[in-house]
């Protein structure tokens, strides 16, 4: 066997096993089982209709403005749900003076960004959240409480 190919002689049969060969899963191919997926994942929570959506992309266009700076370590990926819940809460909360808090608080982090480079901080995810929440750290407070009480009551 010694310079021989083992797959000159082709596949090894299973003799024993759970019977005849099937297939190599019931799934989609790839592009198919993204195609059918459409909106399904969204289905979990209340909602919130149109309105929380406009301030949804009003979250992510005020986010996008502050990481076109290339002298910026901050990236839009590095605002995770946790982030964009905590500003959009601050946005929809204080009326017309949300869009300044909120402004305020991105602002933190772009100040403290200039200064840093990516690899100086191991999880920008976290770094992001914990420079946003100290815009108000009531809310973060009350968020957090309301994240306890819904497991609580789902477990």
């Amino acid at each position: 066997m010694h310079g021989k190919n083992p797959y000159e002689y082709g596949p090894v049969d299973v003799v024993d096993g759970k019977g005849k060969v099937k297939g190599r899963g019931k799934g989609k191919k790839k592009g198919e089982a993204e195609e059918e997926k459409g909106d399904k994942g969204k289905s979990k929570g209340a909602g919130g209709g149109p309105a929380a959506s406009a301030r949804d992309k009003q979250i992510d266009e005020m986010i996008e403005t502050f990481c076109e700076d290339e002298n910026l370590a901050l990236e839009k990926d590095d605002f995770d749900f946790r982030s964009r819940r905590f500003l959009h809460e601050l946005l929809s909360r204080d009326g017309d003076g949300g869009e300044e808090r909120v402004k305020n608080a991105l602002m933190t982090c772009a100040d403290v960004a200039r200064n840093k480079e990516r690899d100086d901080v191991d999880n920008w995810r976290a770094y992001v959240f914990k420079l946003i929440r100290k815009e108000d750290p009531q809310l973060y407070d009350e968020l957090k409480e309301r994240d306890i009480r819904r497991r609580r009551h789902e477990g």
